[in-house]
């Protein structure tokens, strides 16, 4: 790993600093990010729900919500469909616990990760006639279900998709929201499955406000479902920039706040208190995994009902068997690792992507058996479970790596595989993984010497005698960081102040200026650490 400085036009970052009263290391930040001008800086900083937009600009928004009113106006029968993941989860939730709030009764159906995989299936379609929806509304999935919607169709089912993957192909019969569908300029392409719901949400009230149907009645506050969209936003790694940072930075403020049976109880669970000021790190790391995992063993449904529930006593039910999963997880996932890394020191030499297959492994939990292995050794991962003749796999990479490209140049001996540049999966038969294995290893190989260098970007470079309480403060004032806007990373002179041991193989650090004054240092590797004294 190189760590490079960012090379900053000295003039501008003086220029941001005397206007905004910013710290120059602050405006250094913001401008390596592209915040280099005041009428950006401005608008970065200043985070407002005005700031959204109109929910409209979204491809087939319009048709979507005079659909919805008129499935309200008939007293249709309306199920919503959602994906198995956090995202999808807290989508369906949201759509569920807004419509059942102004008085409109919905069913909502979570698949199976285990038994039914992604979108609609055959399960659901014959669910849907048996119940005599009218009207079905998919929630972070249904973009590659063309099929599936056309049979909804021939049975005199409508179908709303709201998603934000990508589109194979057209979907003639259903009305779309998605980003993704026809993007412009004007659609804020960042949005998770549950910032498009949120984004209907807006769109419908606005409707059905000028159809009169508030009138006599409260209109929902839109700004107290904000925990649940950051939630999901959050757990599906979206790019917290644009429209997302303002969805998670106000969605946190709710959070904290919240009284949620369901999510009061995960907190309480994870060791969250009450009066502790959430961000992203609660969110992603402690929260999200707790849904996931359920989700991951084939709890996806239970995940659902805590974030709908209504009464403490169930919520705290739910969450207890929460708490059991995830402890499973944790077992079932760190028993998969510690069998691949028997094998990892024999590939880890020769390969320039790792491969793993088991008949024992976590159908689940692939995914995060390979972020873990790519985590730990930088090189790309794929873990199968191999069940008879077919071996389903998961993958992570990371730069100079491009995990669809590398897919891509095997898909002759791929029956399913999809995904982005770090994240994916695919299906292949178990007698052609050997030459699935050699023949990736030539890409990876490839995509190494023509990419760039992995290196890490150091945004400024700060004096000791200026790391103090005000630069921290100014400095998270560009949060909330994950995804797309990452946490600052500075480089100084000063004295290690303390060390100390956090967790297995973790170290704390804080180091300490001329004045004495101690400040946290990121947490390093321990291997690291030794390598830096």
């Amino acid at each position: 790993m190189q760590w490079k400085l960012r090379e900053i036009d000295s003039i501008k970052a003086e220029a941001i600093s005397n206007h905004f009263g910013f710290p120059k290391s602050v405006a250094e930040v913001l401008i390596g990010r592209n915040y280099d001008t005041p009428e950006k800086v401005k608008q970065f900083i200043t985070v407002t729900l005005e700031s959204l937009g109109s929910p409209f600009v979204l491809h087939g928004m319009t048709e979507a919500c005079d659909r919805l009113a008129l499935a309200m106006r008939e007293k249709q029968n309306i199920l919503i469909h959602g994906d198995f993941d956090a995202d999808g989860i807290t989508s369906s939730a949201l759509l569920t616990i807004f419509l059942r709030e102004i008085g409109v009764q919905v069913e909502t159906f979570i698949p199976n990760r285990l038994t039914e995989g992604h979108g609609l299936s055959r399960r659901f379609l014959d669910l849907a006639v048996e119940k005599k929806a009218q009207l079905v509304i998919t929630c972070d999935c249904g973009s590659s279900n063309e099929k599936e919607i056309l049979v909804l169709k021939t049975h005199g089912i409508d179908t709303i998709v709201t998603d934000h993957h990508h589109i194979t192909k057209p979907i003639p019969s259903a009305i779309v929201v998605n980003p993704k569908h026809d993007h412009t300029e004007e659609q804020p392409e960042e949005l998770s499955g549950v910032g498009v719901v949120f984004m209907l949400l807006m769109a419908l009230r606005k409707k059905l406000r000028e159809e009169g149907f508030f009138e006599g009645k409260s209109e929902p506050n839109l700004k107290k479902y904000l925990d649940i969209v950051a939630l999901g936003t959050i757990a599906d790694m979206a790019p917290l920039i644009g429209q997302n940072r303002i969805l998670v930075l106000k969605g946190l403020e709710e959070l904290q706040k919240t009284t949620r049976p369901g999510i009061l109880a995960m907190k309480e669970k994870s060791g969250i208190t009450a009066a502790q000021t959430m961000n992203s790190f609660d969110v992603g790391f402690k929260l999200a995994p707790r849904i996931n995992a359920a989700a991951r063993l084939g709890y996806s449904m239970e995940a659902f009902e805590i974030m709908v529930a209504d009464h403490p006593l169930t919520a705290a039910h739910l969450s207890s068997q929460m708490e059991e999963w995830n402890a499973s997880r944790k077992k079932i996932q760190t028993k998969m690792v510690d069998q691949c890394q028997k094998e990892l020191f024999r590939q880890i030499d020769e390969n320039e992507i790792l491969v793993f297959a088991s008949r024992d492994f976590h159908p689940g939990l692939i995914g995060l058996a390979a972020q873990k292995i790519c985590s730990d050794t930088g090189k790309p991962a794929f873990v199968f479970r191999v069940e008879d003749e077919i071996a389903k796999g998961s993958a992570r990479c990371r730069s100079p790596y491009q995990l669809v490209e590398i897919m891509d140049s095997v898909k002759d001996l791929l029956m399913e595989y999809g995904g982005h540049s770090e994240a994916g999966g695919c299906k292949l038969l178990t007698k052609d993984l050997q030459e699935f294995t050699r023949r990736i290893q030539l890409k990876a190989m490839e995509q190494k010497s023509s990419g760039p260098e992995s290196c890490a970007w150091v945004d400024a470079f700060v004096h000791a005698d200026d790391l103090n309480l005000e630069l921290q403060q100014q400095l998270s004032k560009l949060g909330p960081f994950g995804i797309g806007n990452p946490e600052p990373l500075l480089m100084t002179h000063a004295m290690v102040g303390s060390v100390s041991e956090v967790g297995q193989g973790h170290m704390r650090v804080t180091l300490r200026s001329p004045r004495g004054e101690h400040f946290p240092a990121s947490l390093l590797k321990m291997e690291c650490l030794e390598k830096v004294i």
